[in-house]
């Protein structure tokens, strides 16, 4: 996701904009939802990416892009139960975390599946 719509998503929710006379402001319900869903289009087109590029090697090159993700995650993980363990109260449940991981996953594999297949050509055939 870019900076420029997070930053956004975050003065409409936390405040708002005086526009023309009227404060312009978005429920924190939408703005969450928009946040998971343009966070999942990112990871699917990086896994499109990944797939358009490496279509003769496309699954260790999907499967080490998924690992270094999960890899990454995983120490999101630690550094939430090191905070856990130290007595931070703002920790969101490891479930949802887990939801969140498999999800991750299945977006960046369909984007590189997605990205990996042939294009389709229209032939015009002439009698």
């Amino acid at each position: 996701m870019t900076w420029p719509l997070a930053y956004t998503l975050f003065v409409l929710q936390n405040g708002g904009v005086y526009v023309g006379g009227f404060w312009l402001r978005l429920p924190a319900l939408i703005v969450n939802v928009l946040l998971v869903v343009s966070e999942f289009v990112g990871l699917t087109l990086s896994g499109w990416t990944v797939g358009r590029l490496h279509r003769d090697r496309l699954a260790p090159m999907l499967f080490a892009y998924v690992s270094l993700v999960v890899v990454f995650l995983l120490a999101q993980w630690v550094r939430l139960g090191i905070l856990a363990l130290n007595g931070f109260r703002g920790i969101p449940r490891l479930d949802v975390l887990l939801v969140f991981l498999v999800a991750i996953s299945v977006s960046i594999l369909l984007g590189g599946l997605w990205g990996a297949h042939p294009e389709r050509q229209l032939s015009v055939e002439s009698d």
